[in-house]
């Protein structure tokens, strides 16, 4: 019984680590999507200001590490489609997060993994405390 118990030892094991691989990947879809939503809200800070200038007033457009001279007739454009491609990522994104958090729910359901309250995590620690002490 011994490799029994160990061989469900191992598959708890791995079930629990396919968990947090699972929350490890929603958290990093999060933390994408608020990089990706502060550079949209710079897109839309620039585009407000750019739309109240004269077009053929002339502005610099950091590409690498070189500022380019344009006109603002000429950069709106260009700033407004990556605004655009930007939004689309974050969308792909946000139905990534979905798909993800129906994987994660589907794997605890499946599972019944649940999570234990402060107070239950110590009573554990407890009863392992007293079953090493005797």
């Amino acid at each position: 019984t011994d490799m029994a118990d160990s061989k469900a030892s191992d598959d708890q094991k791995a079930i629990v680590e396919h968990f947090q691989k699972l929350r490890d990947e929603q958290a990093s879809i999060v933390s994408e999507i608020s990089r990706i939503d502060e550079e949209v809200r710079e897109y839309d800070r620039v585009l407000k200001l750019l739309t109240e200038l004269d077009g053929e007033r002339t502005c610099h457009h950091l590409v690498s590490d070189s500022l380019v001279e344009m006109k603002v007739k000429e950069i709106v454009p260009f700033l407004t489609n990556n605004h655009n491609k930007l939004s689309k990522v974050k969308d792909t994104l946000n139905e990534n997060l979905v798909e993800k958090g129906k994987a994660l729910n589907a794997h605890k359901e499946k599972h019944n993994i649940r999570f234990i309250t402060e107070k239950e995590a110590q009573m554990v620690r407890q009863q392992q405390m007293e079953a090493m002490a005797k």
